[in-house]
């Protein structure tokens, strides 16, 4: 009886080898997305014409239950039925991109990044889509096939804020709201480069908003102009315009930067101070004063 049995699973064996491939599939791209299964392959292998059988391949998938891997593989030759099934479930073998977002970028900064690693991500197309939820679109080093579009890459990273972001503002027990902590966490992170003046600053700038005082931080003026650091006229500093925080009380009307955890963490959990004011040195240190005359003085000392 053993040896029938055995007959029958080399015949089987054979048949999958023999019959299941067409042996005519090389030089060929494919792409698995996010989310692909074994029966994504399946299509994509018969569409290809890679494989003869589509009963010949479940019954070999059914059998190894291969988990399939996100990417784009480069099928350099024909393979036997068993080498389809097996390749797509080999992360390394995958042709990957990684999509690193720093902590503090825009979210043109990132559709300028999509546009540049993702063939599918038009830059303008993304902006327009993700206006509104700036500051949810989570920093982080992300793993892409290379053919993702531009809903895709917003769908994940959402998803990802909600993974990492969430748990530590669900500890929050202060007033504002989370839109109102995102929004204070991005300007937390264009003021600040380290987790300890980003916590100091925080409930600095907290202070200021329940005492009904201007929040004074270039970060936002600059952000609106889309330029980076430089000393702000006098005439820009007085300039009317919902992201000038010297002639306005309160936040911005929105984020203007997608913060890390290190920032949202340093609004959840500032460090209680008694400052009222800061800067930054021309040599990168933050100084701290508690009175505007202290203040004037460090500007006078560390700004030279």
């Amino acid at each position: 009886m053993k040896k029938y049995l055995f007959a029958l699973l080399f015949l089987c064996v054979y048949a999958v080898w023999l019959h299941g491939s067409t042996g005519k599939c090389e030089q060929l791209k494919i792409i698995i997305p996010q989310g692909g299964s074994m029966q994504t392959v399946e299509n994509i292998l018969l569409e290809k014409k890679c494989i003869r059988s589509k009963f010949l391949f479940d019954v070999y998938t059914n059998l190894l239950n291969p988990q399939v891997k996100q990417g784009t593989y480069i099928i350099a030759q024909s393979l036997p039925l068993y080498g389809y099934i097996t390749v797509f479930s080999r992360e390394d073998v995958a042709v990957q991109t990684r999509f690193v977002i720093p902590e503090g970028y825009t979210n043109e900064q990132i559709a300028a990044q999509c546009q540049d690693k993702l063939s599918q991500c038009n830059a303008k197309e993304f902006v327009v889509q993700a206006k509104t939820i700036q500051g949810y679109l989570f920093p982080d080093t992300y793993v892409f096939g290379g053919n993702e579009t531009k809903s895709e890459v917003i769908a994940v990273m959402q998803k990802t804020f909600e993974k990492k972001a969430r748990p530590l503002l669900n500890t929050y027990a202060g007033k504002l709201s989370t839109d109102e902590i995102i929004n204070l966490a991005s300007i937390v992170e264009r003021e600040a480069n380290n987790e300890t003046d980003m916590k100091m600053i925080a409930d600095i700038l907290l202070r200021r908003l329940q005492i009904g005082m201007a929040l004074q931080v270039d970060a936002t003026l600059f952000y609106e102009r889309g330029e980076g650091t430089y000393d702000l006229s006098i005439k820009e500093l007085r300039q009317d315009s919902p992201y000038n925080t010297y002639t306005n009380i309160g936040l911005p009307p929105t984020p203007i930067a997608n913060p890390g955890l290190r920032a949202i963490g340093a609004v959840v959990n500032p460090i209680q101070n008694k400052y009222l004011f800061y800067l930054t040195g021309v040599d990168g240190k933050m100084r701290y004063a508690v009175t505007h005359d202290e203040h004037v003085r460090n500007k006078r000392l560390y700004l030279r």
